[in-house]
């Protein structure tokens, strides 16, 4: 689990950002549901994957626009 946990933060650290940049937001929402970590240790809540748990919720529209402009300024 921890080696999916790495994997899936390297693809939102270098996936998102471009997305971002191109304005695919609805890709970039998919690909933050997709990349999710998962516990390490424990059981796993399948609907945490598909979108069904209580732990999730859509991405905030004034995050996703913070996150624009923080790229913007260091790019």
């Amino acid at each position: 689990r921890r080696w999916l946990n790495n994997y899936n933060k390297r693809i939102r650290d270098e996936v998102g950002p471009e997305l971002l940049k191109r304005f695919k937001m609805a890709a970039y929402e998919w690909m933050e549901r997709k990349t999710r970590s998962i516990p390490e240790e424990g059981e796993v809540d399948i609907n945490y994957f598909i979108g069904n748990s209580v732990v999730c919720s859509k991405s905030s529209p004034i995050f996703i626009i913070i996150i624009m402009i923080f790229l913007r300024i260091w790019n």
